[in-house]
């Protein structure tokens, strides 16, 4: 029988980083780390890989891509390492601030088994947490999404991290800033990770998963 669920954290030490090279070394991280545990037959229940930003990790980012305002948004359903590797990068190019957009009510209407969504304070304190282990340092902030742009048309922000998938997103808020006579934010788009089977991953397939096993123990 596979080992009992286990809880490991990672610290990735030393190195200069871009977003990207961060997020595909992350992504790497963790396909490695959970090959390995399927392998050793033992079921991780929460994985992070975790960039070490203090001065005895020596992780660095290229002082070009800081800025001292970031925000970054998504819907943070069921955490998994897609989210992590996006919120990491967006915590590594912060250097004061960072805004979480989670989505409300009225963006999740569509979602794919809506009724098993996690609620926003669930969805919340797993995103604050992740975030206080990477960056305690951090002015974190997290606002409840009411519409596509909310917190990504404050003045102050620098850059807006994107998924690949909302890549089109990112660039409609650009818009809507010069619309508003603001700057645009440096847009950062982070490629998606793949699950298992080498598909998106995605925290819908999950839902639908939990869905199909509370049917069947009906």
């Amino acid at each position: 029988l596979p080992l009992p669920a286990r809880r490991l954290r990672v610290w990735l030490n030393n190195g200069t980083f871009t977003p990207s090279s961060l997020a595909q070394c992350l992504q790497q991280c963790y396909h490695d780390l959970l090959a390995k545990a399927r392998q050793d037959d033992v079921y991780v229940e929460d994985l992070s890989v975790l960039p070490n930003f203090a001065s005895e990790g020596q992780c660095q980012m290229e002082p070009s891509d800081l800025q001292e305002h970031v925000a970054v948004g998504g819907t943070f359903d069921r955490l998994h390492q897609g989210h992590k590797v996006l919120l990491s990068c967006a915590a590594a190019i912060a250097t004061k601030g960072l805004v979480v957009g989670i989505s409300g009510e009225p963006l999740l209407r569509e979602k794919a088994a809506a009724t098993y969504l996690q609620s926003w304070g669930e969805r919340a304190r797993a995103v604050a947490a992740f975030l206080a282990l990477q960056r305690p340092d951090l002015t974190l902030r997290l606002e409840e999404l009411q519409d596509a742009f909310g917190p990504s048309l404050w003045p102050q922000l620098g850059a807006l991290v994107v998924s690949a998938e909302t890549d089109a997103g990112g660039h409609a808020v650009n818009e809507k800033r010069r619309a508003l006579q603001r700057r645009p934010v440096q847009l950062l788009v982070v490629p998606l990770v793949q699950s298992n089977q080498g598909e998106k991953l995605s925290s819908s397939a999950l839902r639908l998963e939990d869905e199909v096993h509370l049917a069947f123990w009906r």
